[in-house]
């Protein structure tokens, strides 16, 4: 038990000689305004369906069915500059990210009429989003 003990205690001590001292990232600069990709969407801007422009009936499905299938999807859809990779699978989850974040904002607009579940959610995702009484607080809230 001791022997362990001392084993991690020199791993530990290892670990903070060999990490550089100032090794901490320095704070990011305030972030500026989401750009128009970023923004909430107010509907999906999709429907489920098949769709079939996004095929390349160029190629034999018996030889490459993928390409078939999928073919001309890159071609209409090119990678963001800030991703390593692009599917359908994360396009569907940024663009259903940012639905939800269209109803987040809409639930947080004080409207007359909104059901006490609504206006929850909507305060709390206003509170959490309301960067300058954040900053204000400081760390008071967490003493």
């Amino acid at each position: 038990m001791n022997r362990r003990l001392a084993v991690l205690l020199i791993l530990v001590l290892l670990g903070l000689a060999v990490a550089p001292a100032g090794a901490a990232e320095p704070a990011a600069p305030p972030s500026a305004p989401p750009t128009a990709a970023e923004r909430p969407l107010p509907a999906l801007p999709y429907t489920p369906s098949l769709d079939t422009t996004v095929m390349d009936r160029s190629v034999d499905p018996c030889v490459d069915l993928y390409t078939f299938s999928c073919g001309k999807w890159l071609d209409k859809n090119p990678i963001p500059a800030d991703r390593p990779a692009w599917s359908v699978y994360a396009k569907t989850g940024d663009n259903n990210r940012r639905f939800l974040w269209g109803l987040l904002e809409e639930a947080a607009r004080p409207t007359p009429g909104r059901d006490a579940n609504t206006q929850k959610i909507g305060d709390f995702f206003a509170a959490c989003m309301d960067e300058a009484a954040i900053e204000k607080a400081g760390a008071s809230p967490l003493k």
